[in-house]
């Protein structure tokens, strides 16, 4: 949304495509937070969000982050859910 519509304004520091949305990381104030959106905003866009509290989604925090860059949301449950499949077709 524009930044002056949003309850916080923050400046877009990463973009993922991941298929049917984007993974964006945002910089609010020092603050950097993955957020999820079918908007595509290129690095170095100035955004608000919005924080309405039923789209609020609070994850665990993956033991791999900040191993691949500011945020990483590569979590050992992937493998465990492979693993877990690969059981089940023996």
């Amino acid at each position: 949304m524009p930044p002056n519509q949003g309850h916080l304004v923050g400046t877009v520091t990463s973009v993922t495509f991941k298929g049917l949305n984007y993974d964006i990381i945002v910089d609010f104030r020092g603050f950097k937070w993955l957020i999820q959106t079918t908007d595509f905003h290129g690095v170095g866009t100035t955004i608000g969000i919005r924080l309405n509290p039923e789209d609020i989604h609070i994850m665990h925090k993956s033991e791999y982050s900040g191993m691949f860059g500011d945020y990483s949301s590569y979590s050992a449950e992937y493998d465990e859910l492979t693993e877990d499949a690969g059981d089940e077709e023996e």
